[in-house]
């Protein structure tokens, strides 16, 4: 009889939301054809018993249609996983009901096990409100009808159960399969939400910092352009004052770039918890005794900080882990991931702006695929930095 198994439905398409979309046909098809095994009991009915031949030809011929139109019925409830069948996709399941207690019926013995297929398409195609009442009307069937044409009680019981069981327990993964994509996408909206705060707050204290000295640089701008011909020293004053207002902005603007860029390494591993755990990702820390020199620190964050965008932005990870480690005269950090992986050396513009940073210092960053899968990005700088 027909058994229950794991299926993998979904595959993840690139992109920047992991849209999540069926499998496709070929894989489909292969996994619902590999239970048409069990079509062996029928089959041996028919080679085993004393079929005339003109009764084997029909017998064969109805066993073919009845698998072609199986395959047809899970092709398209796979296809549209996590939705489910409506209107004339539900004609095939139809179909597929129709053929298999006809069969039960007119070749009887072994043929009722066809009816478990019945049982594993609904599960597939229909919803919970559905499908009880559907299951519920074939286990009575089955139950009346074997008892009509002389089962045997033990083996009857068994394969109603079994067919129920496995309408029951296919809605069973399809749901899973369902809450499955809806947490994925939801993943992926967190860390695109995290991106997208992280560069609101950034705007905001640009702003902030900006927009006073901008609108006092305009109205003195304004004053010195009207007092340019009837009152030249009024207007250099203007003009200085613009001057003071326009340097102590990029003064601020400095510092604030300043802030972002040197922010301590353990600002961003705090950071890197809270964002990478709102994304449902497993986040881990090695880090022993390494206590770096201050420029090393700042230019260690920035790399954690890369790494952990690159993380939540690209691999589709479970697991996170960055390492610390002194080693051969500098400091080294590592922020490995198991998603989808990536090309060695490959990256945007964070990536090559880490190069400069880093390469500036003296020290070399890697990035490519992991030793284990997903992807790796390290960064070695020399304890020279800090002179």
């Amino acid at each position: 009889m027909l058994m229950a198994g794991t299926v993998e439905t979904t595959r993840t398409v690139g992109g920047p939301d992991n849209v999540m979309w069926p499998i496709p046909t070929v894989a489909r098809l292969a996994w619902a054809a590999i239970w048409l095994v069990f079509l062996g009991y029928p089959i041996a009915d028919i080679v085993g018993t004393r079929y005339s031949p003109a009764r084997a030809v029909i017998a064969w011929i109805c066993l073919v249609g009845f698998a072609a139109t199986y395959l047809f019925a899970m092709w398209i409830c796979l296809s549209l996983v996590p939705r489910v069948a409506t209107g004339l996709l539900l004609l095939p399941l139809g179909a597929l009901f129709v053929e298999g207690i006809t069969l039960a019926l007119v070749f009887r013995g072994q043929w009722s096990g066809v009816l478990v297929y019945c049982g594993v398409a609904a599960g597939w195609t229909l919803r919970w409100r559905f499908l009880v009442p559907v299951l519920f009307a074939l286990g009575v069937f089955m139950v009346v009808s074997g008892a009509m044409l002389g089962y045997a009680w033990a083996d009857l019981g068994f394969i109603t159960f079994l067919t129920v069981a496995l309408g029951f327990t296919m809605l069973a993964f399809r749901r899973l399969i369902a809450t499955v994509i809806e947490l994925r996408t939801a993943r992926a909206e967190v860390s695109r939400l995290a991106i997208a705060d992280e560069r609101l707050r950034i705007s905001r204290d640009v702003h902030d910092i900006l927009g006073h000295s901008l609108s006092v640089i305009t109205l003195k701008a304004q004053v010195a352009r009207r007092l340019m011909r009837s009152d030249p020293d009024a207007a250099a004053a203007a003009l200085g004052d613009v001057e003071s207002v326009a340097r102590e902005s990029l003064a601020e603007v400095r510092a604030m770039v300043t802030g972002y860029r040197q922010r301590s390494l353990a600002d961003e591993l705090q950071g890197a918890r809270d964002v990478l755990d709102a994304a449902g990702i497993a986040f881990a820390v090695t880090r022993g005794n390494v206590v770096p020199p201050a420029p090393i620190d700042s230019l260690l964050a920035w790399t954690v900080r890369e790494g952990v965008t690159n993380v939540l932005r690209h691999s589709r990870a479970h697991h996170c882990e960055i390492s610390f480690e002194a080693s051969n005269g500098g400091f080294v950090v590592a922020i490995v991931d198991d998603g989808v992986g990536g090309v060695a050396n490959a990256g945007g513009s964070g990536l090559h702006g880490l190069r400069e940073r880093v390469g500036a210092a003296g020290g070399r960053v890697e990035a490519g695929p992991g030793e284990r899968g997903g992807f790796r990005l390290q960064a070695y700088v020399p304890q020279a930095a800090t002179t």
